[in-house]
């Protein structure tokens, strides 16, 4: 009967765990998605559906998840080479920018129903480069930590 109860709570709490994890990556993706379709809508993007939306989104977090693999150690070696005080956090704001960028045309060439105007890709890049560099505090203190 021991054997059973053990089995039961190890189930259960691995259960639990996965339903946890589950939920707050839901809520992440959710927040992620709402503000980027929101920033559609101010910028005056063109969908032509909800799921059409959620393909860029999730294209773009994906491409955009492969291009930070190359970008953020570039940013790290260049940012190293400097004595500026400053320049840190613009080579990595700016390569943030350009891979922002580089993500959001990839996906505007590779996806029909989501149309992107110029204007609204540099917007949207910038914007979402600045939150990261803002909210990601490790890159944050490795930049500031080379003075």
């Amino acid at each position: 009967m021991g054997d059973h109860s053990k089995q039961f709570k190890r189930i259960g709490s691995w259960l639990g765990m996965g339903l946890f994890v589950t939920i707050i990556l839901s809520l992440v993706v959710g927040v992620y998605f709402l503000t980027m379709a929101g920033a559609f809508e101010l910028l005056g993007v063109q969908y032509h559906s909800v799921w059409g939306l959620i393909g860029f989104v999730a294209g773009y977090f994906l491409l955009g998840f492969i291009l930070d693999l190359f970008f953020n150690p570039l940013a790290a070696i260049l940012s190293a080479r400097t004595e500026s005080r400053s320049l840190p956090s613009f080579i990595t704001i700016g390569l943030d920018v350009v891979s922002n960028g580089l993500s959001l045309s990839m996906m505007n060439l590779i996806m029909s129903s989501v149309v992107l105007t110029e204007v609204a890709m540099l917007i949207l890049a910038v914007a979402i480069a600045f939150i990261e560099f803002l909210l990601d505090k490790d890159r944050h203190a490795k930049s500031s930590s080379y003075l």
